[in-house]
């Protein structure tokens, strides 16, 4: 990507420079990781000077956060679009369709659990307040969802289950990512897909 900007003046300049930021970081992430997101890499994608880019975000860190943000969002719309608020679901179908929409969007699973580790060690606290209000409305969302579609349980009992299938799945993917030196690439998918759904479906069981 090579593009050519102005000064970000406006509201609507400074609000496609910080997009386009998040699109390259993002870029960058899924090709080379956590350690191949630098400002560096990000300023020679767009054609910026890295104090450019400091005027947006101190730290990697801090833009692995936003990543997250949106991601965060694009999950709770897929599950939301996923789930017809006029059909009665089995839980075995719950478990099926939210197994789906967390492997459409593993890259959530991924940034998280680093997070839950460095990432969340490494911004200020300041900024991370921000984040985790957004994370909490999200989870809200949820919730009401999970009440829809486990009828007769309470506001607790959804997010439980709403925190359960997160942070199994935080705790889950990154295992099933390690190399285990199989002919099909696509076993540590599947392993992921039978053990993620079955515990799902465990959880939604003991929930009546």
């Amino acid at each position: 990507m090579d593009l050519k900007f102005k000064r970000a003046r406006s509201k609507e300049n400074k609000e496609k420079r910080f997009s386009d930021i998040l699109d390259v970081s993002v870029e960058l992430y899924d090709k080379l990781r956590y350690p191949g997101l630098t400002f560096e890499e990000i300023s020679k994608r767009l054609n910026i000077t890295r104090p450019a880019i400091y005027k947006y975000f101190k730290t990697k860190d801090e833009i692995l956060v936003e990543i997250l943000l949106r991601d965060f969002s694009r999950l709770c719309d897929d599950l939301l679009d996923n789930f017809n608020p006029s059909v009665e679901y089995t839980k075995e179908e719950v478990a099926a369709l939210w197994t789906d929409v967390m492997m459409k969007n593993k890259r959530v699973m991924d940034v998280l659990s680093l997070h839950s580790s460095s990432i969340e060690k490494m911004i200020s606290a300041e900024y991370n307040s921000g984040p985790e209000s957004i994370i909490k409305k999200y989870i809200e969302i949820l919730k009401e969802l999970t009440k829809r579609l486990i009828p007769g349980i309470d506001d607790d009992t959804a997010v439980d289950f709403i925190l359960y299938q997160i942070s199994f799945a935080v705790g889950l993917y990154p295992f099933m990512k390690i190399k285990m030196n199989d002919s099909d690439p696509n076993k540590e998918i599947f392993r992921f897909n039978r053990i993620y759904r079955e515990n799902i479906l465990i959880k939604l069981e003991s929930m009546n």
